[in-house]
Formats: C-alpha cells, sequence, structure tokens
C-alpha cells in the first residue's frame, strides 16, 4: 500500500509541476501582450455549461491519471 501511495505522490507532484510550468507561461505571455491581467484571471468564472462541463471533464481525467495505482483494472487485482 506504501508502494502506491507513493506512486500517486510522484503522480500528483508531476501534473502540478508542469501545470504550474505551463500556466506561469501563460499568464505572462498574456500578461506582456496585455490581454489578460492576473485581476482577470483570477475574477474568471466558467460562462456556460459547456465551459462547465469542459472543466468537469478535464478535472475527471486529471484524477483518472493521479489514482491509476488504486484502479483494480490497472494494477490487476482488487483494492484492498
Amino acid at each position: 500500500m506504501l508502494d502506491r501511495l507513493y506512486s500517486v505522490t510522484l503522480a500528483l507532484v508531476a501534473e502540478l509541476a508542469v501545470t504550474r510550468a505551463r500556466l506561469d507561461t501563460v499568464e505572462r505571455l498574456l500578461a506582456r501582450r496585455s490581454v489578460v491581467g492576473a485581476e482577470e484571471i483570477e475574477a474568471y468564472r466558467p460562462a456556460d455549461a459547456e465551459e462547465v462541463e469542459a472543466r468537469s471533464r478535464l478535472h475527471s481525467e486529471y484524477l483518472e491519471r493521479v489514482f491509476r495505482e488504486f484502479t483494480p483494472a490497472t494494477r490487476g487485482d482488487t483494492p484492498r
């Protein structure tokens, strides 16, 4: 079980590191071009159901990647 928790932790760290780097890049490019500032990013809310669904889908895919180690089909056994 400890090995699985370690795998999940590494997956989270990797996902977060990539996400933070990409987010920093996007925010800097947008600010540099005076397209969107940090205040607008912080205040953003999805405009419609399609945007909410897209975010929900991204969230679900992320959780699947992170918790893959706990999925019986991936491990080949049943959870304990």
